[in-house]
């Protein structure tokens, strides 16, 4: 046996070697192969790097043709071959984009200009066959590709002429731009440099591969011509030497580790054999034998072996008292089948561990559940059955529990052996041994995976309907932001248009009603926001002091006409004693007074509209105002009351007359509800509804009333004042066009940037006392040149201007550095008060009121006058009247000036200071509107 042992350690020995050796092997063999994938590596860095130096050097030729391509000037160049024109342009982009020659054709090919800034001659015409120039717009817009010529190789890019209106290039092209530049050598020895390789140009050939062996990358690719077909080849060969020194190196290395295994292994031998082998002989034949004997002398000795020894002396001494506890055990195994049987048919899981957590015991019912059987899960801890579901901290909690000896129970998500997520209600508890030690941990688990689902698929389904409540929030926002940049431009031009003395009376009023138009469009794209802005939670109150009365009689003011024009009744009712100044927000008060009113009209025609208002205390809080819109119109069907508040819903009757956006009543009713009220409905159909209206409010002492400013138009800068330089910063340009004009007109200096960083440029070069800011802007934003502009110390006013209309577009261009701001679209007055308030400017004003108001002298019209007009005429004009049909009424009135201008001066004035009921007396007094 002694042998037989020796002949083993010296056969493991013998394989210990071969295995290093071996591996030494290996591991040369892996450098090998790490250093050639490194070279490859850098096989492909470099010809990547190649790549991105060609493509950089034709990006600014293919940037000067794009440019120049989507000019109008170009355009007009077509038809006119202005020479100065192309001199200034062409010519000077040539240096500018580092380009050799320009070729412009007409759509039918047709040379109509050609420069060059070469000495040589040769290239008046594209170095292309005329045949060819069809076939390179027909898949594209734009084309590259190279040539040769009679002195080199020629890059040529080319692009299809259009307007700058024609943004996506659909129409057809206007003609066709293209430019070149000549590979000289001076061209391709500066690419050489810019790629550290030698580069040259020759016959088309097979790329080349790497050359390891002279540490040398060597490769290429063919430049193609106007076909798609190879016109030469560009050879690059790059040197490497560091791949040597690795592969000396590397070798070195390998030396290294060969003999220091070899010394390594002759020591472990030396020692193996004198501590191992020895002791292991001697336990084997005291083990033969069954005799402590052999053993008696390593007994002795400190190291392992001799434990050894000393364990098999132990062992035969107690191998006869372990044959009388056999039988002892037999008698407690047969107590322990009962619970075993118990266990094994429970329904519930039972899974025992030690208090390490290993897993000693698992029932069937572990099995049925999770997938693991008895001997997968045994010797494995819990965690084969972790999901990753709970945080870490929540199995440092249950352990904490646990090790201070008590019980654990929880709901704990686990995945079975095929990956299926689980739910299991579990309670552990410890076992405690006689001395009341813990020694096992015991966990009964129920599987609750139904219910939990049920549970979650509620929860999607709450997360998934509010996450389309954000997402439709989200594009009515963006929708509205989108909206209000046009119109800024659409207001801004109507109102510069209408400053102009020269208008004519007709074309006075189409601005007037361009105008009232957008305004109109305003206000549903303002519901729109407000509901975006409620739905996104960005409402707050904003309560202050104010005059309840006032605001009533504003209210009956403005409705009055309304209601005379639709010969309706309509009054205003306070009963009780309805205090006068009250806090709260006066804003969101009025828009819902007047959204139910507005409704109420819309929806009458015959009868009348009541408002009552009533206070009441709301027990110590405050006050409780109360108001009821009762109108006698056309009523709402019962099946449609319980989709009256909801969003874009309209009932039978607002289709009918097809107004509204079905907004209105579901703003209002989240207002109210934000004011501590609500509103309800009733309503019977074809006699009329009453919506009733309530909101907490404080009362309030009363206030020290501002009086209004008349609005005046600014006519120009009060002379003797200092020089203003305004910088408009907008990236579209009609808006950029619009702020100009609105200050230029008045006299300040003003000059335009289209982003950030052309701003920054025009403020360090010309040093503006006042920037108007858009916010969102491509290259850099408003909110970043801002803050660039406050880092850099510049005493210069900052207006923001952008057309997202959200309180937290405020607070971040306030925190950005801006001076004030102002929202799109504006009104002139807004905006000349804004810059008088930054800059401190004086006006001179013009003796008449705002844009499209009537001056403060007007022609007088009598009843006399009245009656000259035919009858026909006279009862269209009442008829628009009553109906406030304001475009007809204007109309009719332009018939009238050529028969009487005086008289259509008059009735011109009346209509457009809205003073219908006077046009109804003087016409209804002389003339039957029948």
């Amino acid at each position: 046996m002694r042998l037989k042992v020796q002949t083993k350690m010296t056969l493991l020995i013998s394989l210990v070697i071969s295995a290093i050796l071996a591996g030494l092997v290996s591991m040369r063999a892996v450098q090998a192969k790490r250093e050639s994938i490194l070279f490859l590596n850098e096989v492909e860095v470099s010809k990547r790097y190649f790549e991105q130096i060609l493509k950089q050097n034709s990006a600014s030729l293919t940037a000067f043709v794009n440019d120049y391509s989507f000019w109008d000037d170009m355009a007009r160049f077509l038809k006119t071959r202005d020479a100065e024109w192309a001199a200034d342009n062409i010519v000077t982009g040539l240096s500018t984009f580092k380009a050799n020659a320009a070729w412009v054709y007409k759509p039918d090919y047709t040379l109509v200009y050609s420069t060059s800034n070469l000495s040589a001659d040769g290239f008046t015409k594209l170095p292309v066959p005329k045949e060819a120039q069809s076939l390179l717009f027909r898949k594209t817009r734009q084309c590259l590709f190279f040539a040769m010529t009679p002195h080199g190789l020629m890059l040529i890019s080319g692009m299809t002429i259009h307007p700058t209106a024609d943004s996506e290039r659909k129409t057809p092209p206007l003609g066709y731009f293209f430019s070149g530049r000549l590979w000289s050598k001076e061209f391709v020895s500066q690419l050489s440099r810019l790629t550290e390789s030698e580069l040259s140009l020759g016959p088309i050939q097979p790329e080349d591969t790497p050359e390891k062996r002279t540490n040398m990358i060597s490769f290429g690719r063919p430049l193609t011509g106007w076909n798609g077909r190879p016109v030469t080849y560009i050879h690059a060969r790059r040197e490497h030497p560091i791949f040597g020194m690795l592969d000396r190196a590397a070798r070195r290395q390998f030396a290294l580790y060969f003999i220091s295994s070899f010394a390594l292994l002759a020591l472990f031998y030396f020692f193996f054999v004198r501590w191992v082998s020895r002791p292991l002989g001697a336990i084997s034949r005291s083990l033969d034998a069954e005799s402590t004997a052999p053993v008696l002398a390593l007994s002795r000795d400190m190291t392992e072996f001799g434990h050894i020894a000393q364990l098999i002396s132990r062992f035969f001494s107690q191998r006869e008292e372990l044959v009388n506890e056999i039988g002892e055990r037999k008698r407690a195994e047969q107590e322990l089948r009962k619970l075993w049987r118990a266990v094994e048919q429970s329904p519930t899981t039972v899974v025992i561990t030690d208090t390490r957590g290993v897993i000693e015991y698992v029932n069937p019912a572990f099995t049925r559940v999770t997938g693991y059987g008895m001997k997968e899960a045994i010797g494995q801890t819990p965690r084969i059955l972790k999901s990753d579901a709970h945080p870490p901290g929540f199995y440092q909690a249950m352990w904490a529990t646990l090790t201070e000896g008590g019980v654990w129970h929880g709901e704990v998500c686990n995945r079975k052996k095929s990956g299926e997520v689980y739910w299991e209600y579990t309670e552990i508890a410890p076992v405690r041994n006689a001395q009341g030690n813990v020694t096992h941990y015991v966990a009964i688990k129920e599987d609750v995976t139904e219910r939990k689902r049920a549970a979650e698929e509620l929860r999607q389904a709450k997360e998934a309907a509010d996450a389309a409540n954000r997402a439709k929030s989200l594009f009515l926002a963006n929708m509205s932001h989108e909206i209000r940049t046009p119109m800024n431009a659409i207001l801004g031009f109507s109102q510069l248009m209408q400053r102009d003395p020269s208008l004519t009376p007709p074309q006075r009023q189409h601005l007037t009603a361009i105008n009232r138009s957008g305004e109109h469009l305003m206000e549903l794209i303002s519901d729109i926001l407000e509901m975006s802005k409620i739905e996104a939670g960005r409402v707050t109150l904003n309560p202050a002091p104010f005059d309840l009365h006032g605001l009533l009689r504003d209210l009956e003011m403005m409705f009055r006409l309304r209601a005379e024009a639709k010969r309706l009744r309509f009054s205003v009712e306070r009963i009780g004693q309805v205090p006068r100044h009250v806090v709260g927000d006066e804003n969101k008060l009025r828009q819902v007074f007047i959204n139910l009113l507005g409704n109420a009209f819309k929806f009458t025609e015959q009868g009348g509209v009541t408002l009552r208002v009533w206070p009441e205390a709301d027990g110590g809080r405050g006050l409780r105002l109360w108001a009821d819109v009762e109108d006698t119109g056309l009523g709402i069907a019962p099946e449609e009351m319980g989709r009256l508040f909801h969003y874009f819903e309209q009932a039978q009757a607002g289709r009918k007359v097809a107004a509204g956006t079905g907004l209105g009543l579901a703003i209002s009713r989240e207002f109210a509800r934000m004011m501590g009220g609500d509103i309800t409905a009733s309503s019977r159909e074809g006699q009329g509804s009453v919506f009733r209206f309530h909101a907490t409010l404080q009362e309030a002492d009363a206030p020290a009333e501002a009086g209004k400013m008349p609005v005046r138009r600014v006519r120009r800068l009060r002379p003797g004042q200092a020089h203003y330089r305004v910088l408009v910063v907008e990236d579209e340009e009609d808006n950029g066009r619009v702020l100009a004009r609105f200050l230029g007109q008045v006299g300040f200096d003003v000059r335009k940037a289209a982003n950030g960083k052309e701003a920054l440029e025009e403020i360090e070069k010309w040093s503006p006392q006042l920037v108007l800011m858009d916010l969102a802007m491509p290259v850099m934003s408003g909110y970043d040149a801002i803050r660039r502009i406050r880092a850099e110390g510049k005493r210069v006013k900052i207006l923001a201007i952008t057309a997202r209309a959200f309180d937290e577009s405020r607070r971040d261009a306030f925190e950005a550095g801006a001076d004030d701001f102002i929202t799109k679209p504006f009104r002139e007055e807004e905006l000349y008060e804004m810059v008088q308030r930054l800059l401190g400017v004086e006006y001179d004003y013009a003796e008449s009121a705002a844009p499209g108001s009537l001056p403060e002298k007007r022609e007088e019209v009598t009843p006399e006058d009245a009656a000259s007009l035919p009858a026909a005429l006279a009862a269209e004009i009442l008829e628009a009247t009553v109906k406030g049909d304001f475009d007809r009424v204007m109309d009719r009135i332009q018939q009238v000036e050529a028969g009487d201008a005086r008289l259509a001066a008059g009735l011109r004035d009346l209509a457009e200071q809205f003073d219908f009921q006077r046009l109804i007396e003087l016409l209804s007094k002389e003339k039957s509107p029948c």
